[in-house]
């Protein structure tokens, strides 16, 4: 069914632990996102410079240099890194110029609620919010039970 693509889940990773340093107002260089997400090298760095076009990074060169983000956690919807890296396209389907039948028409409708439903959920949560989530997980996982 619908999946997200490694390029987004490899960049919420790296805009996770980006979000995580945005409070001390860190740069972090490729090699901390790198071995904090488990991310190939070479990827993460196109990953960086389609994130920083879209303005949701920036980067600073020097011996503390690297990247952070360009606003709050709070700020950045998943809506948003997903435009970023793969686009939404909402074009209207066409059957090819053969005739539209109350099936297709239907299918199409169901498809577009569908659509829009997945819109309105990843423009509900925020980086923030996963970081949040990741929190509670840890929490919930260091938990010793005697």
């Amino acid at each position: 069914m619908l999946k997200l693509s490694s390029k987004v889940r490899y960049a919420l990773l790296a805009l996770l632990e980006l979000a995580s340093h945005y409070e001390q107002g860190e740069f972090l260089q490729i090699d901390q996102i790198v071995a904090a997400g488990s991310i190939p090298e070479g990827y993460l760095v196109q990953l960086l410079i389609c994130l920083r076009r879209c303005g949701l990074v920036r980067s600073q060169r020097g011996a503390r240099g690297g990247y952070c983000l360009t606003k709050e956690p709070q700020n950045i919807t998943l809506l948003e890194i997903v435009a970023c890296l793969e686009g939404i396209d909402r074009q209207e389907k066409s059957d090819g110029g053969t005739r539209s039948n109350i099936e297709n028409l239907l299918i199409e409708a169901i498809w577009h609620e569908a659509e829009n439903s997945v819109i309105a959920v990843f423009g509900s949560y925020t980086l923030k919010n996963l970081c949040d989530k990741r929190n509670e997980g840890k929490l919930s996982n260091s938990m010793y039970y005697i």
